[in-house]
């Protein structure tokens, strides 16, 4: 993970905070913090959040995440169907949906499936002005996540090995994927 990465998920988590804090009780040096926190407010993944008013000293500008900086797609297949929820970058969910997933035990006609249930999500989240980042799949059984794959599916999928779901949604929709065991 990144450096970047690092002080964005403790902005997120422990935000709002000001860089000092996150240098002192993170142990990031402050050069750095200020770097990336700087990089991270000109992309508008961060915001700040006014200052915090200390009896001595100079207040400390407080950051925190920027809830609507981007929305991403999490797509998790269960017995019988898929679930679909729009999330933005602060974590609040802002659609869900259901639908059913005919597969037939088949590779390909699986993927088909799968991306049906992806299109219909983003169409509606488009309609609503809403544009999606990045698809995360959560899937049952045995998943490679640095592939992108599925190696072995679970009882619910019988029968499918080696899909290669990552590659297929990026090509598909263009867009980044991130594959992972349910």
């Amino acid at each position: 993970m990144s450096e970047k990465q690092v002080i964005y998920d403790i902005i997120l988590r422990a935000g709002p905070i000001s860089r000092k804090d996150i240098s002192t009780k993170y142990g990031k040096r402050p050069a750095t913090v200020t770097r990336i926190t700087n990089k991270l407010l000109e992309q508008n993944l961060v915001c700040s959040r006014g200052k915090d008013i200390l009896p001595k000293g100079r207040a400390k500008e407080l950051l925190s995440v920027n809830p609507e900086a981007f929305y991403v797609l999490g797509i998790h297949v269960v017995s019988g169907g898929v679930r679909g929820a729009v999330v933005a970058s602060g974590g609040k969910v802002v659609s869900c949906s259901e639908m059913a997933l005919q597969w037939g035990g088949d590779r390909e006609v699986f993927l088909e499936a799968l991306r049906e249930a992806v299109r219909k999500i983003l169409i509606s989240a488009n309609k609503d002005g809403i544009s999606i980042s990045g698809i995360g799949l959560a899937l049952p059984g045995e998943v490679d996540h640095n592939a992108g794959r599925l190696v072995q599916a679970a009882v619910i999928l019988p029968g499918l090995t080696e899909v290669p779901c990552r590659e297929y949604l990026e090509n598909c929709f263009k867009l980044p994927a991130a594959v992972d065991h349910d």
